[in-house]
C-alpha cells in the first residue's frame, strides 16, 4: 500500500486584498485627481475658473469651462469619500484579520 501524499497548504490570497486595498485608497483619492487636473488643464489654457461665475474655457474648440468648474468643486467630495474610505478600509481589515486567522488553523489542523 502507498500512503497519500501529504497535502500541500494552499498559499493565502494576498493579492486580492492588495488589489481591494488599492481601490479603497482610489476611491478615497479620486477627488483629489479631478480637482488636481481641472486646475491643471485651467492654467494650461489660460482659463478664468471661479466658484461663483461660470466662465468660458475653449479646449480644442469646445467649451469646457462648466466642466472645468464642476472638477473643481469635486474637492468637497472628499467629505464623503474619506468617511467612506476609512469604514471600508475598517471592513476590509477585519475580513483580512479573520480570513488570515482562519486560512493558520486550517494549515495547521492538516
Amino acid at each position: 500500500m502507498t500512503a497519500a501524499a501529504p497535502a500541500t497548504p494552499r498559499r493565502f490570497p494576498w493579492a486580492v486584498y492588495w488589489i481591494l486595498f488599492a481601490l479603497i485608497g482610489l476611491v478615497a483619492m479620486l477627488p483629489l485627481f479631478t480637482f488636481f487636473l481641472s486646475i491643471a488643464l485651467a492654467g494650461a489654457y489660460n482659463c478664468d475658473i471661479s466658484e461663483s461665475v461660470r466662465s468660458i474655457c475653449e479646449i480644442g474648440g469646445t467649451d469646457m469651462g462648466e466642466w472645468l468648474q464642476a472638477g473643481m468643486f469635486s474637492f468637497f467630495y472628499l467629505f464623503v469619500t474619506w468617511p467612506l474610505a476609512f469604514l471600508l478600509f475598517i471592513v476590509w481589515l477585519i475580513v483580512l484579520l479573520v480570513h488570515r486567522a482562519r486560512h493558520g488553523a486550517a494549515a495547521r489542523a492538516q
